[in-house]
């Protein structure tokens, strides 16, 4: 079949035909209709995203081995791509298809259409279909070209998440594809970079099926010229960082043997030294000072840094900025994370929106909680722009992580409040009403994410801090008995917080249902809960994981637990 500009409005008899007949008849009345059928049968047949289509027609960003963002354009048939990016066209092949009861169309990802093909057109159309092994090949390097090419690409998530079901399809109905890599070496950057790209989704098998898959087909050095280095230096870090996830496992040094040869293969190393800081700040007795040292192992390739070395220092200087927070240097972790976000045009990024929360963190812990507040409406107004773009799983996340900080700043607000013995009731109500608000509709958003298994172990550290939002709200509120159940009821989430940086939550779990206990009347119980909390207090210390939340609700707790501790002689029953 060849492609022509003509599309033949169906016949009113087409629909009384069967599937063979139909397709016989397509292919005679409307050939490019019939073409684009076959391709889009070559798909996983129950996801195919139109967005797909889209990409297809533009450039694919990705980094050249000099450091800088480099627009390719898809390395296959230049007629073929032609017929199924030419968008007019495109559109009125589908209209026909649809009409003629071949495929289904719904809203999907991104703002646009989803398509799905019945099996047993499906299945006519591949009984029919020659070459297809040729059209294997043409379909995974076309996926493969949509599929983001950078990390930092912005909709990178929604985008690859949007796409994934027809990657993994693509890469599991491709025969012979390491020798298809080693004859077209031009098109083999672009899919191996797509394999390991697409292993920073869910789902473990693919995760490591994904890598493997990438290492076996390196390991048969295809002339991929200086991309096969760093694509085998990025197939290593991507198991470092599946690995080092996983409890007693222990991994490897990626650059045993492997070093950086150019800007873009710093860039990995960077991002391996980056790592190594951050099992030093999580493992053991949470080792700063090691994990600054670590950091400044990383230098520019060369004298002039380039915009993937640039990128990679922003992530080192966060890292920095989080380490002089939590060794309570605000000022110095505040002037950071200001600069970093000056540097940033818009928060475009996961990153951005996690600077965002630790720099009003540190706000707070300086007293600039005016301040702190106004920043972060203004970063949950700007995520409706991620809906505009039709990024709504990005824009979900990050509105969920600024809404968090935002609800912690009015918790803030309150907590100093109380300590300062403030009278102004109606302030303090309209804070704890409009957190508790958030809290409550965070609260499921998160126990969905959890039972849909799309967990993380950021996703359950968040949970936490809406559990203990929540008890906040009603220990504040003197809302005692239902305060009492909602700090135990974050003991459970709260056993993620395992190491030195995060052990400070139970022990203010510890510390609160001792003060409830107190007020209630239950001095036993609250002294041997006070007991228990100041020796995890004197084994942790203050760590400023918790930033501005946990210091003011420790200044707070102060004024209600006696320092010598609680009398249990005079324990008095409640009303």
């Amino acid at each position: 079949m060849s492609p022509t500009s003509n599309v033949t409005p169906v016949s009113a008899s087409l629909l009384s035909m069967s599937w063979d007949e139909r397709i016989l008849e397509l292919e005679q009345t409307s050939p490019d209709a019939a073409m684009l059928l076959t391709f889009l049968c070559s798909l996983h047949p129950d996801d195919i995203p139109e967005i797909l289509f889209c990409r297809m027609r533009s450039t694919r960003e990705w980094w050249s081995c000099d450091g800088e963002i480099e627009h390719v354009n898809v390395s296959v048939n230049a007629t073929l791509v032609d017929f199924l990016t030419r968008q007019a066209q495109f559109h009125e092949n589908i209209r026909l298809l649809e009409s003629s009861g071949f495929i289904k169309s719904e809203p999907g990802a991104l703002g646009k259409r989803r398509f799905s093909i019945k099996p047993d057109v499906q299945e006519c159309i591949m009984d029919i279909t020659p070459n297809l092994e040729e059209l294997e090949w043409l379909r995974l390097v076309l996926v493969c070209h949509s599929f983001p090419g950078r990390l930092e690409e912005i909709g990178f998530g929604d985008t690859g998440r949007a796409l994934l079901p027809q990657l993994r399809h693509a890469f599991t109905h491709c025969q012979g594809l390491r020798d298809r890599i080693h004859t077209h070496p031009s098109a083999g950057h672009g899919i191996l970079l797509a394999l390991l790209l697409s292993s920073k989704f869910l789902g473990r098998d693919w995760k490591h099926h994904a890598i493997e898959l990438a290492e076996e087909i390196l390991s048969d050095h295809p002339q991929l010229g200086n991309g096969t280095l760093y694509l085998r230096m990025f197939a290593r870090q991507r198991r470092r960082d599946i690995l080092r996830r996983i409890p007693n496992m222990p991994v490897e040094s990626i650059y045993e043997e492997l070093f950086p040869i150019d800007p873009r293969t710093n860039a990995l190393y960077g991002e391996h030294v980056r790592s190594n800081a951050q099992d030093r700040i999580m493992e053991g007795s949470g080792d700063l000072d090691g994990a600054l040292e670590e950091l400044r192992k990383f230098e520019y390739f060369h004298a002039v840094p380039t915009t993937i070395e640039e990128q990679e220092k922003d992530h080192h200087l966060f890292i920095e900025g989080k380490i002089y927070r939590w060794k309570a240097l605000f000022p110095e972790a505040s002037k950071m994370f200001y600069r970093l976000l000056e540097s940033r045009s818009s928060l475009s990024n996961e990153m951005g929106c996690n600077l965002t929360g630790h720099y009003i963190a540190v706000l707070c812990e300086q007293r600039h909680i005016d301040l702190a507040e106004r920043i972060v409406r203004q970063a949950v107004m700007s995520c409706r722009d991620f809906d505009k773009q039709g990024l709504k799983r990005q824009g979900l996340k990050m509105f969920r992580s600024l809404q968090l900080s935002l609800a912690e700043t009015l918790i803030c607000h309150a907590l100093v409040e109380r300590v300062d013995g403030g009278k102004d009731t109606n302030k303090m109500n309209q804070w704890l009403v409009e957190s508790e608000r958030m809290y409550e509709g965070m609260k499921g958003e998160y126990e969905l994410i959890k039972r849909r298994g799309e967990g993380t172990w950021g996703s359950e550290l968040d949970y936490l801090r809406v559990c203990i939002g929540k008890a906040l709200v009603s220990h504040l509120a003197n809302r005692l008995t239902e305060a009492h159940d909602r700090w135990e009821d974050a003991r459970k989430p709260a056993e993620v917080c395992k190491n030195k940086v995060t052990r400070f939550i139970p022990m203010i779990i510890d510390y609160c249902v001792c003060d409830i206990n107190k007020k209630l009347g239950r001095l036993v119980e609250a002294e041997t809960l006070l007991k228990r909390a100041r020796n995890c207090f004197r084994e942790v210390g203050r760590e400023y994981w918790w930033t501005g939340l946990g210091t003011f609700l420790l200044n707070w707790l102060k004024v209600s637990i006696p320092e010598g501790g609680i009398d249990t002689r005079r324990e008095i029953m409640p009303n």
